[in-house]
């Protein structure tokens, strides 16, 4: 929400649906949808499936696992969708966030494959 506030470029939102906190994805997707509609957001998760009327007009569910093209082809299809101001060549992160794995390293701005989780089944 700190970026999102701070920033314009942010064009698509990635985030998994169980987090840390008080707030989870899906919650953080109608907040991020209600105060910033132009942004592009897309859910994951392994364990959970979206029913009728849980995300956010718009926003796409990507299950767990999933290949690294298949959400770089959402994030694709999303700036698309948003028109003329994607082809303007704008970064899926903007230049500059320090992004956090899961053990808490620092990305120095660069967009790691997460890993897939293992098959719960």
């Amino acid at each position: 929400m700190t970026l999102l506030e701070a920033r314009t470029d942010v064009r698509v939102l990635f985030t998994d649906w169980n987090m840390p906190g008080d707030i989870d994805g899906i919650g953080l997707a109608r907040l991020v949808h209600h105060r910033w509609p132009t942004v592009g957001i897309i859910v994951t998760s392994g364990k959970m499936q979206p029913g009728p009327g849980d995300l956010p007009a718009g926003t796409r569910f990507l299950s767990k696992p999933y290949r690294p093209s298949a959400l770089i082809q959402e994030v694709e299809d999303l700036l698309h969708e948003q028109g003329d101001g994607a082809k303007q060549g704008a970064p899926v992160v903007p230049t500059g966030t320090v992004m956090q794995t899961p053990v808490g390293g620092a990305l120095g701005g660069e967009l790691a494959a997460a890993p897939c989780e293992p098959d719960k089944t």
